[in-house]
């Protein structure tokens, strides 16, 4: 499938894209696409691990990672995170309403199967789950992965959510080397260390070599940046006991993702050196 051929032609039909009820076959048919639909292929996705939970029609997109199904309930897609649409006074992130048509054309109308593969819900008591519809060709399609596919999102676990995160890196990876969808534009690009003090608050992702690895007696973790321009990491307890500990070492060089935090000035202000705050093992990737 040629994926950028894809995402412009959903993209240039948004009259179509804004409906919440149209034939895709017939949609895919007028623009003259040869482009197979989501999850043809027959290769099913996996379930392992998952636990089945709720099914209903995918009735209401609200943002590019969340939707609302026929049953009322609402979801939040696990594992990844989408740009933000518009909201109010808040200006949509880059590419943020792209991402938010992109699931729409992929998800309502279909019937939706949820599974869980940790916490069910968040506090605003949405489910946090890996949805999988079927498409027009009765096939399977792994919304989680697909929108990472697409670029419409990127990899973001929680501790007591990371289930199939390895999976979804290798398609993140893909998107990303190929400038799909938000990996085209620069508000989303990997920072290297030494860029990694003028980072913006939020989700940043960081690759470089490690020079320096530690244990602290202490719950917090934290990756910063070494007089050496490489990544020191200081493992707290929550980390160094984990069972998911991967085995990282010294010159090896890794891909580490988390909000940005900044240390304390004199002045009071959180306005100093940054870092990240790791908490679990699935914000690691080793770069081979």
């Amino acid at each position: 499938m040629n994926v950028s051929k894809y995402i412009n032609m959903l993209l240039a039909n948004e009259e179509n894209l804004s409906s919440n009820s149209f034939n895709r076959r017939v949609f895919l048919a007028a623009s003259g696409s040869s482009i197979m639909l989501s999850g043809c292929g027959g290769k099913a996705e996996p379930t392992d691990k998952l636990i089945a939970g709720e099914v209903g029609i995918v009735s209401r997109i609200r943002d590019g990672d969340a939707f609302t199904l026929d049953t009322g309930l609402s979801v939040r897609l696990a594992g990844i995170e989408a740009p933000r649409r518009a909201w109010n006074d808040r200006p949509a992130d880059p590419f943020g309403e792209e991402a938010t048509k992109l699931l729409n054309f992929e998800a309502v109308g279909r019937k939706c199967q949820l599974f869980y593969g940790g916490l069910t819900r968040d506090r605003y008591d949405r489910a946090i789950a890996h949805a999988f519809v079927e498409d027009e060709a009765g096939q399977t399609v792994w919304l989680n992965k697909k929108m990472i596919e697409l670029g419409g999102a990127r990899v973001r676990t929680w501790a007591d959510n990371v289930a199939h995160v390895r999976q979804l890196y290798d398609h993140e990876r893909d998107a990303r080397n190929s400038n799909i969808g938000l990996w085209a534009h620069s508000e989303y690009d990997v920072f290297s260390p030494n860029a990694l003090k003028d980072a913006p608050r939020g989700l940043a992702l960081v690759q470089g070599k490690v020079s320096k690895i530690s244990e602290v007696l202490e719950v917090d973790s934290r990756c910063s940046v070494g007089e050496d321009g490489l990544l020191h990491l200081t493992m707290g307890l929550t980390l160094a006991r984990s069972t998911e500990r991967i085995d990282l070492a010294v010159g090896q060089e890794i891909r580490v993702r988390s909000s940005i935090r900044r240390e304390k000035n004199p002045d009071g202000k959180y306005e100093g050196e940054a870092y990240l705050a790791p908490d679990h093992w699935g914000q690691f990737e080793i770069v081979l």
